[in-house]
């Protein structure tokens, strides 16, 4: 009985809360950074340029791929409980007994990066414009999200779910309360983009982000 109203109350506190946006004001800019926001249904990551005038993804995670990154324009930047993702490649893989330590709190992060020709659209993506000053709030947020050694990022050795992603250690605490999806817009929210003040799963999130952004895509 306590189960099912706990279960009750924190859908219904996402349901809300991903409703009461914050940074209202938010507006796509003429001139800025295009990014997309992704999701499959349960998890969410953020799709980013690799190189802008603002920052260079490839020198900061300078990843070890099993092809050349020549083609790759933009990379899909996720954070999660290290162990759920890389024990759990496909959602056939997922473990319940995992899955509850990981909400409990339990173990390290990690942060996968998935490299790609072109930003995503359509139903489970949401593209937004933001500013150069904004796009750097941004980029700063989730950098914070890497573990670091002597100022470089720590790719985890062998973790891959193919040829154009990589893992990487991660900082913060995953739990039930701070998800993949919370991740998603406390970086967004930090950069000045209106989503709501908690977003533990993808429809929370995408409930109060702006309209997407549908401008053809031009070279940054």
């Amino acid at each position: 009985m306590l189960l099912l109203v706990f279960v009750s109350l924190y859908g219904m506190a996402g349901y809300l809360l991903g409703r009461l946006p914050v940074n209202g004001d938010f507006k796509h800019t003429d001139d800025g950074v295009d990014i997309s926001i992704v999701h499959n249904g349960i998890h969410s990551e953020i799709t980013l340029p690799l190189v802008t005038s603002t920052m260079d993804w490839r020198e900061f995670l300078s990843p070890k791929l099993g092809q050349p990154t020549e083609s790759m324009t933009h990379g899909i930047i996720g954070w999660g409980n290290r162990r759920f993702y890389l024990e759990t490649e496909r959602w056939e893989d997922l473990k319940p007994s995992l899955a509850a330590e990981a909400l409990a709190g339990f173990g390290d992060t990690a942060v996968h990066v998935e490299f790609l020709s072109w930003l995503p659209s359509g139903d489970a993506a949401r593209r937004v414009r933001l500013s150069h000053h904004q796009y750097n709030l941004l980029c700063q947020t989730i950098k914070k999200s890497f573990r670091l050694h002597e100022g470089r990022t720590i790719q985890i050795p062998g973790a891959a779910y193919g040829v154009r992603d990589a893992f990487f250690e991660g900082e913060g605490h995953y739990h039930l309360f701070n998800n993949c999806n919370a991740w998603t817009g406390n970086v967004l929210r930090a950069s000045g983009v209106r989503v709501g003040w908690w977003t533990p799963y993808p429809s929370s999130l995408f409930a109060s982000l702006p309209d997407p952004y549908e401008e053809t895509l031009e070279s940054k």
